[in-house]
C-alpha cells in the first residue's frame, strides 16, 4: 500500500508540470491577444484622433474663411461710407468756398458803390456854393444856379449887382428856385442865407 501511494504521488508530480505548462501557454496566448487588441485599439484611437484633428483643421479653416469674408465685407462698407463722407465734405467745402467767393464779390461791389457814392458826394459837395457874396467871374462863373434844398416858407433872395446897379434879383418862398447869373465882369452874386446852398446846373 505504501508503494501504491508513492506511485500515485509520483504520477501526480509528473502530471503537474504538464498542466502548468498549459496554463502558461494559455496565459501567453491571452497576453498576446491582449497586446494585439491593445495595439489595435491604439491604432483605432490614433486614427480617430487624426480624423478629429483633420476635421478640426477643416472647421478652423472654414471659420477663418468666414471671418475673413465678413471682415472684408465690413471693410468695403466702411470704405464706402468713408468715401461718401469725404465726397459730401468736399461738396460742402466747395459750397462754402463758393459762398465765400460770392460774399467777397458782393463786398467788393459794395465797396465800389460806396467809393462811387463818396466820389459823387465829393463832386456834389465841391459844386455846392453856400450863402454869401461872390465876385463874377473870378469867384463864380456865369450860369444857372438852383437851391440844393426846397425853400419851404423861407424868403430866399438872390441878387446880381454891379456897384449901385442891380442887374437882376429874385425872391422866392417855395420850391427850389433857379437864378441865372449873367456874364458881367466885376459884378457880384448875392445868395441869402434863407436860400441855403446852391449848385450850378448849367
Amino acid at each position: 500500500m505504501f508503494d501504491t501511494v508513492i506511485d500515485e504521488t509520483a504520477q501526480e508530480s509528473a502530471e503537474e508540470p504538464k498542466d502548468h505548462k498549459k496554463t502558461l501557454k494559455v496565459i501567453a496566448v491571452l497576453s498576446a491577444v491582449g497586446l494585439v487588441g491593445a495595439f489595435l485599439g491604439y491604432g483605432v484611437a490614433a486614427q480617430q484622433v487624426g480624423d478629429a484633428q483633420a476635421q478640426a483643421m477643416v472647421d478652423i479653416a472654414a471659420v477663418q474663411a468666414d471671418a475673413d469674408t465678413r471682415v472684408a465685407a465690413e471693410k468695403d462698407r466702411a470704405d464706402t461710407r468713408i468715401a461718401a463722407s469725404e465726397s459730401q465734405m468736399q461738396e460742402r467745402e466747395a459750397t462754402v468756398s463758393q459762398r465765400e467767393s460770392d460774399a467777397a464779390a458782393k463786398e467788393s461791389a459794395v465797396a465800389g458803390r460806396e467809393a462811387a457814392v463818396t466820389q459823387t458826394e465829393a463832386v456834389i459837395d465841391a459844386s455846392r456854393i453856400g450863402p454869401g457874396t461872390y465876385l463874377v467871374p473870378d469867384e463864380l462863373t456865369a450860369g444857372r444856379y438852383r437851391t440844393v434844398n426846397d425853400v419851404d416858407g423861407d424868403s430866399c433872395y438872390m441878387k446880381q449887382s454891379k456897384g449901385n446897379d442891380i442887374i437882376d434879383n429874385m425872391l422866392e418862398d417855395a420850391g427850389r428856385p433857379v437864378f441865372t447869373v449873367q456874364n458881367v465882369a466885376g459884378s457880384e452874386f448875392l445868395i441869402d442865407s434863407d436860400c441855403g446852398p446852391v449848385t450850378k446846373i448849367n
